[in-house]
């Protein structure tokens, strides 16, 4: 997967495979529906981290009231301390989670 504004490309990291999907169901032409344990894995890079600015996108479609996970920065390596985030779909709706000091 490329990253279309830096050099944060991914891989699709799966069980099962996603679907590429086309117009109707998605917003610019071509998506992907992610089911099961599929996900895209991205390298940890400094410029990912929160010490300055940073500006995080997700597009998505819920398909069920079932809690998700968005997307996931962790640093389980480095430990405590080190620049950790989360965005997930919960029962109570969408949540950011800045787990930096846990």
């Amino acid at each position: 997967m490329l990253d279309s504004w830096g050099s944060n490309n991914g891989t699709i990291t799966l069980a099962h495979e996603p679907v590429v999907k086309i117009v109707p169901n998605c917003i610019s032409g071509k998506c992907l529906s992610f089911g099961g344990s599929a996900y895209i894995e991205v390298t940890d890079n400094p410029n990912l981290n929160m010490q300055t600015d940073l500006t995080i996108s997700v597009w998505f479609k819920a398909n069920s009231s079932v809690s998700k996970t968005l997307l996931s920065k962790n640093n389980v390596v480095a430990g405590a301390g080190q620049p950790s985030y989360t965005i997930d779909l919960g029962t109570n709706g969408l949540r950011f989670l800045d787990t930096t000091l846990c």
